[in-house]
């Protein structure tokens, strides 16, 4: 069981080297906590972000903006579950380090549109109060989300 863990740790985290930086080892994976727990912690952020989402589209039809808000919010416990394995500057430099440069940018740019569209559906939900244009960001965050 030991090895099949630290095999599924190397697949999602690439070599093991020792970090000497603690700055960079708080951003990059919840380094201080274990392998089990980050585990733990995908599992219950994937499972939030599934049931916000599932629950925003079944109450698409009754509340747009309530649909919204919870798209969104599943979107980012979605985002977040990836980095209890990888981790924020892993996952920078696995995107930076494919050798074809049009892919990364693309990459980065859809990280960039999504983050814009995140913020977009909170101001068209709670400042503007334009639902209609809410939902188009949402679609627009999908899109971005799966690029």
């Amino acid at each position: 069981m030991e090895g099949s863990m630290k095999s599924l740790r190397r697949t999602f985290t690439g070599e093991e080297e020792k970090e000497t930086d603690y700055v960079r080892q708080a951003f990059d994976g919840f380094s201080c906590l274990s392998w089990k727990q980050k585990v733990i912690g995908f599992i219950v952020s994937i499972l939030l972000a599934a049931t916000f989402s599932i629950v925003g589209c079944v109450l698409a039809f009754l509340s747009p903006p309530l649909f919204a808000v919870l798209f969104t919010i599943g979107t980012i416990c979605g985002i977040a579950s990836t980095l209890f394995l990888v981790g924020p500057i892993s996952q920078a430099k696995k995107i930076c380090s494919s050798g074809d440069v049009t892919a990364s940018v693309i990459k980065i740019s859809s990280i960039v549109v999504l983050v814009l569209m995140i913020a977009l559906v909170f101001c068209a939900v709670f400042w503007w109060n334009v639902w209609p244009v809410a939902v188009l960001f949402c679609i627009v965050e999908f899109i971005a989300l799966i690029v």
